[in-house]
């Protein structure tokens, strides 16, 4: 379970700060090279050989970017998406679980540099604090978002 946390840290962080090969990202043939570099960077970077191993048998998922790509939520202003999805039961459920993990929440922030609020705030929007599982493998809908030319910088 800790190789897993590592490794999807790794990967959300991918999907921010991590050049991506613009060149081949849309192709889906391009998507395991990608990935060895991308695990020769994290093994580089001092992360473990069982947390880069969670990656192994990752594949590219283009439903996944069909998905991401089709979202109507990027076609609103920030006032029409928060107010829609910022509401009372999320920013007191989203207090609650800072201070319920609050000595989690410092761990993450002084490992990765990610503040609590971020991740409340994401885990609240994408899952509902976990209400809302979804049915695709979690690391292999990340890995392939992160491949995505769309998300990188």
């Amino acid at each position: 379970m800790r190789s897993t946390i590592h490794c999807l840290g790794l990967i959300v962080g991918a999907l921010w700060l991590s050049p991506v090969e613009a060149a081949t990202c849309r192709d889906p043939a391009g998507f395991e090279a990608w990935l060895a570099g991308f695990k020769r960077e994290a093994a580089a970077s001092g992360i473990s050989p069982s947390a880069i191993g969670a990656l192994d048998g990752v594949a590219y998922d283009p439903g996944i970017v069909a998905k991401d790509h089709g979202q109507h939520v990027f076609r609103q202003s920030f006032e029409q998406f928060s107010g829609r999805m910022v509401n009372s039961y999320r920013l007191h459920k989203g207090h609650a679980l800072m201070k319920q993990y609050a000595a989690a929440f410092t761990r993450i922030e002084q490992a990765y540099g990610v503040p609590a609020p971020v991740i409340v705030a994401m885990w609240g929007l994408e899952t509902d604090f976990g209400a809302v599982s979804g049915n695709t493998p979690t690391l292999r809908a990340l890995a392939t978002l992160a491949y995505d030319c769309r998300r990188c910088g």
